[in-house]
C-alpha cells in the first residue's frame, strides 16, 4: 500500500504555527508599547502578509468563518493602534477598557483561527463541522461509486441542489451569527428528511447538494415537497427588513443518466440557480430536464 502524501497538511500546519507565533510576538509588542511609550516599540508592531495567504487557501465552505477571521483582525488592529496612541499622548499606561477592548479581540482572533483549522481538518475528513453534513472532499468519490451503480445496475438516482433564498440579506442584516442559524437550521431539516441511505452535502457556504438513492425524477420532487412542509412545520425563520419571514429554500433537481458527468450535472444545476430570482416568494423550485434536452432547447434558442 502506497504511503499518503502528507506534505501538504504538514506545509498548512507549518503555516499556522508561523501565523500564531508572529501574532503573539507582535501582541507581545504592542503591549510593551502601549505600557511603555517611551521605548517606541510600536513602531515595530508590523505584520506580514502570511494571514492573507493563508486566508485566500481556504475552500469555500468555510468563507464565513474566515471572513470572521479578517474582521476580527482589523478590529484587533484597530484596538491596537488606538491604545498605543493614547498611551503614546498621555505618556501613561492606557485605559483599562481600552485593554480590555483588545485584549478581547486578540483572544476572539486566536479562538476564530483555531476554529477554522479545525473544520479545514474536519471537512479533508469528509465532515463539514457547522452543519454535520458531508463536505466537497468526499462528493466525488461518493459520486462515482453512484454512477458505477447506476451503469453496471440500472440503480437510479437524483441530485438536488440548493440555496437559502436572500442569503445575502440574512448576511448584511443579522451578520455571520444569523448566516450560521439560517444554514444550520436548513441542514438539520434536510437531515431529517432525508432517508437513512441518502447522502446530503455542503459544497459551499450557502449550497446543498442532496444524492437521493433509488429515487427518479418523481422521487427527488417528492424529497422537495418534506423539506418545504419541515421548514414551515417547524416554523424555521428569520428577522429580515423589519419583520420575521419563513426561511425558504431554492432547490433544482436532475436525475443522472448513465454517461453523464457529475460536475457537468451540478454546473448546470448552479446556472438554474444563478438564473432564480431571489425575490421570489416560493420555498422551492424543480428543474425536470435531461442533458440532452437541455442542449437541444439552447441550440433552437441560438
Amino acid at each position: 500500500m502506497p504511503i499518503p502524501d502528507t506534505s501538504m497538511e504538514e506545509e498548512k500546519l507549518s503555516s499556522l504555527i508561523n501565523i500564531q507565533e508572529e501574532y503573539a510576538e507582535w501582541c507581545l509588542r504592542v503591549l510593551r508599547a502601549a505600557f511603555y511609550p517611551e521605548n517606541k516599540e510600536g513602531e515595530a508592531a508590523t505584520l506580514s502578509d502570511r494571514l492573507r495567504d493563508w486566508a485566500a487557501e481556504t475552500s469555500d465552505s468555510q468563507a464565513g468563518a474566515v471572513r470572521r477571521v479578517m474582521d476580527l483582525q482589523t478590529g484587533m488592529l484597530n484596538a491596537a493602534q488606538k491604545m498605543m496612541l493614547e498611551s503614546e499622548v498621555s505618556q501613561e499606561k492606557p485605559f483599562l477598557e481600552l485593554f480590555d477592548s483588545f485584549s478581547d479581540l486578540y483572544n476572539a482572533f486566536l479562538l476564530q483561527l483555531h476554529r477554522v483549522e479545525k473544520e479545514k481538518a474536519m471537512a479533508d475528513s469528509g465532515i463539514d463541522m457547522l452543519t454535520g453534513l458531508r463536505s466537497h472532499s468526499v462528493l466525488l468519490s461518493d459520486m462515482r461509486k453512484e454512477m458505477e451503480r447506476l451503469s453496471r445496475k440500472g440503480q437510479v438516482f437524483s441530485l438536488g441542489l440548493g440555496r437559502i433564498d436572500h442569503f445575502e440579506k440574512i448576511r448584511s442584516q443579522l451578520g455571520e451569527n444569523g448566516v450560521d442559524k439560517a444554514v444550520t437550521s436548513v441542514a438539520g431539516v434536510i437531515r431529517k428528511c432525508a432517508r437513512v441511505f441518502d447522502e446530503a452535502y455542503r459544497l459551499e457556504e450557502n449550497e446543498f447538494l442532496v444524492s437521493l438513492k433509488q429515487s427518479d425524477i418523481n422521487g427527488a420532487v417528492s424529497f422537495l415537497d418534506r423539506i418545504k412542509e419541515a421548514l414551515i412545520e417547524e416554523e424555521v425563520t428569520i428577522h429580515i427588513d423589519g419583520e420575521t419571514k419563513p426561511l425558504t429554500v431554492s432547490f433544482f433537481v436532475v436525475e443522472p443518466v448513465a454517461g453523464d458527468e457529475i460536475t457537468d450535472l451540478i454546473e448546470l444545476l448552479k446556472e438554474d440557480l444563478n438564473r432564480q430570482s431571489d425575490d421570489c416568494d416560493l420555498s422551492l423550485r424543480h428543474q425536470e430536464i435531461s442533458p440532452l434536452q437541455r442542449f437541444v432547447r439552447e441550440t433552437v434558442v441560438e
